[in-house]
């Protein structure tokens, strides 16, 4: 794990509103959907990079939130119909990175940070998964500014 900052940036995709008790079949489902609707070529985007970002968290961490699978965009890219936006604030982050590609190597990187959470104040601002066309996973977790304990 390394910590980074990043400025703000902005997200085109496909939006649902999930629970801790739905996430997983809402999060499968909207998979379903990216594949399914075409989405992923209507984006207007930097890269081939596809991003799953949760945010606007509801009471905490562990409650409602929504869920944005999508990708890098310019400030003035349209969004296509049927599409939604996430604009993601500028933050400092714990970043986590796998060799394994995919949603089951974003899964065990989750395992792993909610085994070690309580050395890791996150900020319950925006956390996001990064899908690079190169290969490999990696997880941002926003965290308050000096918030990590290295042990």
């Amino acid at each position: 794990m390394e910590e980074t900052t990043l400025p703000f940036f902005r997200l085109i995709g496909l939006h649902c509103r999930t629970s801790p008790k739905t996430a997983p079949a809402d999060t499968a489902a909207l998979w379903q959907h990216w594949h399914d609707s075409g989405a992923d070529g209507r984006i207007k985007a930097f890269s081939r990079t596809v991003y799953c970002a949760y945010h606007d968290y509801e009471d905490s961490i562990g409650g409602a939130h929504g869920v944005t699978l999508g990708k890098l965009v310019t400030v003035s890219t349209e969004v296509p119909e049927g599409l939604d936006e996430l604009w993601v604030p500028p933050q400092r982050y714990a970043l986590y990175r796998s060799e394994q590609t995919g949603q089951q190597a974003a899964a065990a990187i989750w395992q792993q940070i909610h085994a070690s959470s309580d050395s890791l104040q996150r900020a319950g601002k925006v956390d996001f998964e990064a899908y690079p066309n190169s290969g490999g996973t990696l997880v941002y977790v926003g965290i308050e500014t000096g918030s990590i304990e290295h042990t």
